[in-house]
């Protein structure tokens, strides 16, 4: 399959994303004021650009009294809230999207949990036809979105959308709808939203953050044919950060050769 080469990032739909933080007590290692600190974290691929930068800005806030080094593994928010459970001597932060649910708060009672940072879920498309920049925006209701999500609209030229979009000329192609394949906080906000909008959605998908199935490739509750990310980069030329796929990390579960 082919990766867009244009991605309009002017947002379709902005929702709040809230990224907390899993913390364990105790990073006072090292008995001196020069002796160096290791502090690993991992978890939701959402907030990482922030966290890269916050790194290096505390490293060189606090090098003058203790060497400090952070690392952060964007793994997505289900992996983190795991590993940071199972392997607490290896991990000492976790980033998630997703509140902590009380089975989880039981085996870790002594996570300390607080938010970061808060930003929007938006809606990137490739359509070169119906730029922002040329005064043909594509707008999207959430009945739209909804529809294109659960797959009762598949053609970019459905009746549905022209009403909205009286200067886009649409194409008479479909549309190839992307989700992440990892277990993700976003997904699990992104679905949120279309539960609350739609009830019918909620009836029929819900709420969820799973992805693909790994051994049969197809998603656990997005409908088949869906194409699943597998691993995602930040930033566009604009420097408006988005999440893109990357060539070699992208899998259509309706083909298996693709």
């Amino acid at each position: 399959m082919s990766l867009p080469t244009h991605i309009d990032n002017t947002p379709l739909l902005t929702l709040l994303a809230l990224t907390i933080v899993l913390l364990h007590g105790d990073l006072t290692r090292g008995p001196g004021p020069v002796s160096a600190v290791t502090i690993r974290g991992l978890g939701a691929t959402f907030p990482y650009s922030v966290y890269e930068r916050w790194q290096a800005a505390y490293a060189i806030h606090r090098r003058a009294h203790q060497l400090v080094s952070i690392s952060y593994e964007k793994t997505g928010s289900g992996t983190g809230r795991s590993w940071i459970i199972k392997h607490p001597v290896l991990w000492d932060f976790a980033g998630t999207d997703v509140p902590l649910s009380q089975d989880e708060m039981t085996k870790a009672p002594d996570l300390v949990i607080f938010p970061t940072l808060a930003g929007g879920v938006a809606i990137a498309y490739q359509l070169p036809m119906c730029k922002s920049t040329e005064g043909r925006r594509l707008n999207l209701s959430m009945e739209h979105v909804v529809g294109i999500f659960n797959g009762t609209i598949t053609m970019w030229n459905d009746d549905a959308l022209k009403p909205l979009n009286p200067n886009c000329p649409f194409p008479d192609e479909k549309i190839r709808v992307v989700a992440r394949a990892q277990k993700s906080g976003t997904t699990s906000t992104f679905t949120s939203a279309l539960s609350a909008a739609d009830d019918n959605w909620n009836a029929t998908f819900g709420v969820f953050s799973q992805g693909m199935n790994p051994d049969t490739y197809e998603p656990y509750h997005w409908k088949p044919g869906m194409t699943m990310v597998s691993a995602a980069t930040h930033g566009t030329k604009t420097g408006i950060p988005a999440v893109l796929p990357q060539p070699e990390m992208v899998r259509n579960t309706s083909r298996l050769d693709t």
